[in-house]
């Protein structure tokens, strides 16, 4: 999915504004990170990165460093391999509002 920047605000293009604010597009997502393509995608970044965390750590997570694509034809520049706490940081307090809907329906 790919979004769009209107008066300061960014919402997903293509009409998921409201999916977006309402958490409808969660589903989908989650489907997605259970898909055959995601895992797929997740291994090749797990092996571009050698297994390994920015920090030098085990990587044991894959983190979308963006939202522009649709899910399963996001490019591998925009994942990296992250450990846990890294991950954890990635979404500190200036967490986007799309993490903040998936970590709150976790």
């Amino acid at each position: 999915m790919s979004y769009r920047r209107d008066s300061g605000k960014r919402y997903w293009a293509r009409g998921y504004r409201t999916e977006f604010e309402t958490g409808l597009w969660w589903p989908s997502y989650k489907a997605y990170l259970a898909s055959a393509t995601w895992a797929d995608k997740r291994r090749r970044a797990l092996e571009r990165d050698e297994g390994l965390c920015e920090c030098g750590e085990t990587a044991t997570e894959v983190h979308h460093t963006s939202y522009h694509y649709r899910w399963g034809e996001e490019p591998l520049y925009v994942l990296v391999s992250l450990c846990n706490a890294c991950h954890a940081k990635r979404h500190g307090k200036d967490e986007k509002p799309a993490m903040q809907i998936i970590r709150s329906r976790r």
